[in-house]
């Protein structure tokens, strides 16, 4: 064989224009009258015309198992399936299709489940509609409750938290060419730039583990100097309404939106699939928005949705371009992590966007500050009142070592952060004390 003619598989890239898939019939009619190409190689000759990949069939625990082979055309795979259907129903045999997966191709939709360290990862195909969106996700739900696994757990010491599972949401078009990040590349800057400037938006929905070795950094929150090469490459970004090659978004962005490693998947935004150089499958002009966990209700994870359309609508409309992104520095961990500051500047995303008329409630979202950051206790004396809530603290991955088979990096978490909230407080008066150190106290704007 030359090796010009080895079959390799290259994926077929998404951005051309594709024909309508065959029906069952058309795809049977196919099979009957395909010609094949009996003639036997020659000596030395390179036989191109034939088949290389194998269809394998095995019987294991009384079922008939088919092994897909590797196929470059998602057309030749569905006549493969129809065939199989074909003959399964007239012989009477139920199978199972395991092997490779078909092509990738934009005309499919398809959900997965994967097996994954402590979670299973479920990939839900696209949603059109809202109501699309709500039927899936509620459906996903009831049927991991009747499968008894949950989105929910108690620690050690009884707190009730997420698992960890991620509730990643990816936004994109039906096709890379409807993508409205790679038709208006200014929809992405303001998204990016509003999360940038409300904190909350990033630590609200999170999980446990956030910081700059968390799965969803923050830009911010490894390299301050990025954030003013950032604003040199939203500068950069035409306006809406301008041409924009698709790469240009991809070339802006890919070595800014990363963590600490320079991993551009394990980022807030990510970029990936967008319009990536490295194949046909990273230019699918998708985002992916990472610092969500999985809430432990269907209509907690809708209102995380309903959010998230509300602000791409508005900002579809109206661009969000501040002229300098915030500086928080050290202001971030220690003002942003705190529940009572985060629900001051998610109050103030509820107030945009009703201004821009999208009727967003804060009680909405009720349930997940209080889920976020459960109340420890309170006391009340001489008309003070003191209460105590779970607050965030970033647990950060270590430097690695060595173990059995190779190195582990751990993560330090023997830190958790409290909030002190006190009102009432005559300060000439009183002292508020923790093992006899005074509590720093800060005061949050209110009278009282």
């Amino acid at each position: 064989m030359k090796a010009a003619e080895y079959p390799f598989i290259h994926p077929r890239d998404p951005n051309q224009d594709f024909p309508p898939l065959p029906d069952t019939a058309q795809l049977q009619s196919q099979g009957e009258t395909a010609e094949v190409q009996e003639r036997a190689p020659k000596i030395d000759e390179s036989a191109d015309w034939l088949t290389r990949t194998a269809f394998c069939a095995e019987a294991r625990e009384g079922r008939l198992y088919l092994f897909m082979p590797p196929l470059e055309r998602v057309e030749d795979y569905l006549e493969l399936v129809a065939a199989i259907e074909a003959t399964a129903e007239e012989l009477m045999c139920p199978v199972l299709l395991e092997g490779y997966e078909p092509p990738s191709d934009p005309r499919l939709s398809n959900f997965r489940i994967t097996p994954d360290p402590g979670v299973i990862e479920v990939n839900v195909q696209p949603s059109a509609t809202w109501d699309e969106l709500v039927e899936r996700t509620e459906f996903l739900y009831e049927e991991a409750r009747q499968t008894r696994l949950t989105t929910e757990k108690f620690m050690i010491d009884g707190r009730h938290t997420g698992t960890g599972g991620g509730n990643h949401f990816v936004l994109g078009g039906a096709t890379p060419g409807d993508s409205p990040f790679l038709r208006r590349p200014d929809l992405l800057r303001s998204l990016i730039s509003y999360w940038h400037n409300h904190p909350s938006l990033s630590y609200l929905f999170s999980g446990l583990f956030i910081g700059p070795t968390s799965q969803a950094p923050r830009v911010d929150e490894a390299r301050n100097d990025a954030l003013y090469e950032l604003e040199i490459a939203f500068a950069q970004m035409p306006e809406a309404g301008e041409e924009c090659p698709p790469w240009l978004v991809d070339r802006l962005l890919r070595n800014l939106l990363i963590d600490v490693t320079g991993n551009t998947h394990r980022a807030e935004f990510c970029i990936d699939k967008l319009y990536s150089p490295d194949g046909a499958t990273g230019r699918l002009g998708l985002l992916e928005l990472r610092a969500f966990e999985m809430p432990p209700h269907a209509r907690m994870s809708l209102a995380q949705q309903l959010l998230l359309r509300a602000l791409v609508a508005r900002f579809w409309r109206e661009p969000y371009a501040p002229p300098k992104l915030a500086r928080w520095g050290t202001e971030l961990h220690d003002r942003f992590l705190l529940p009572h500051f985060i629900e001051q500047d998610f109050a103030d995303v509820i107030v945009d966007l009703n201004a821009a008329g999208y009727p967003v409630r804060a009680e909405w979202f009720a349930a997940h500050l209080e889920f976020r950051f459960p109340k420890v206790g309170d006391y009340a004396v001489s008309g003070i009142a003191l209460e105590l809530r779970q607050a965030l603290e970033p647990w950060h991955v270590l430097g690695e070592e060595g173990a059995m088979g190779g190195t582990v990096r751990y993560v330090d978490s023997s830190l958790e952060r409290l909030q002190v909230k006190l009102s009432g407080l005559p300060p000439q008066r009183y002292l508020l004390t923790c093992n006899g150190i005074p509590v720093p106290l800060q005061p949050t704007g209110r009278v009282g």
